[in-house]
């Protein structure tokens, strides 16, 4: 049997390959021209409908979707570098200090004339990403996989939340301490606990991107920073350029 000296395979085998490819060209060709030319990445194909791309991955356009209904496929986002982006967002300006302690403080909260329903309602919101601890408490419970080896600090965080909810605001009820007031540093301003805050942050915003790609598989990094702040690019063009500049500079 002739072996081609460049491929290294017999004849038939190319054949069948070029068979092979040509039975499932219509498929791809579908895919394919979902997109613009111009917008095509190499992630679109990864998948092609063939059994493997030349990338070495399985391809099964069905596989794919199944996996992303159950929020295992994500887009590749830097956590590392969406942390600092998401600090520079929150933190704008204010220094951080030679140890960092700068950024692990309590919001100020809301205005009180310019946004009174906000400022009754109060918030928890904590450290360079400004985390509240209603979010924490939320995927730390749905998607516990997650924060696997966070427990310890996971309970310092809600108990510092709820002191926070508890004495905010209140100079005169028994227990009270500045700490917990609004711009205190809480309990958990010392330098070890920075590390572990900015695990809970990533893995908050990895479960957050879970989320997000069970409604759309196609959410990205835009979508991650709408539900982090809680507004879309036009109610608060300031942040987004913040995060975007950080995140595209590093």
């Amino acid at each position: 049997m002739k072996i081609n000296e460049v491929t290294g395979k017999s004849r038939v085998d190319e054949y069948g390959a070029i068979l092979n490819f040509l039975s499932k060209a219509p498929k791809l060709f579908k895919h394919l021209k979902k997109k613009p030319s111009s917008q095509m990445k190499k992630t679109d194909f990864d998948e092609i409908p063939f059994s493997k791309n030349k990338f070495g991955k399985i391809t099964d356009p069905k596989i794919n979707k199944h996996e992303r209904a159950k929020g295992k496929i994500q887009e590749d986002i830097d956590y590392d570098k969406a942390y600092r982006a998401f600090t520079s967002a929150e933190m704008g300006s204010r220094p951080a200090g030679d140890d960092g302690t700068g950024h692990f403080i309590r919001t100020f909260g809301a205005n009180k004339k310019k946004d009174p329903e906000a400022y009754k309602k109060g918030s928890s919101a904590y450290g360079p990403t400004q985390l509240n601890v209603k979010t924490a408490k939320d995927f730390t419970t749905r998607h516990k996989d997650l924060f696997k080896g966070q427990d310890e600090y996971i309970k310092k965080y809600r108990q510092q939340g709820g002191n926070f909810n508890k004495f905010g605001r209140e100079p005169n009820k028994p227990g009270y301490d500045p700490k917990w007031e609004y711009g205190g540093k809480g309990d958990l301003s010392d330098p070890k606990y920075h590390e572990p805050f900015k695990n809970l942050s990533t893995s908050v915003m990895r479960g957050m991107m879970r989320d997000l790609q069970k409604k759309n598989p196609n959410a990205n990094i835009n979508d991650l920073v709408k539900r982090w702040r809680g507004a879309d690019q036009s109610h608060d063009p300031e942040y987004y350029d913040r995060f975007f500049k950080t995140y595209n500079q590093q």
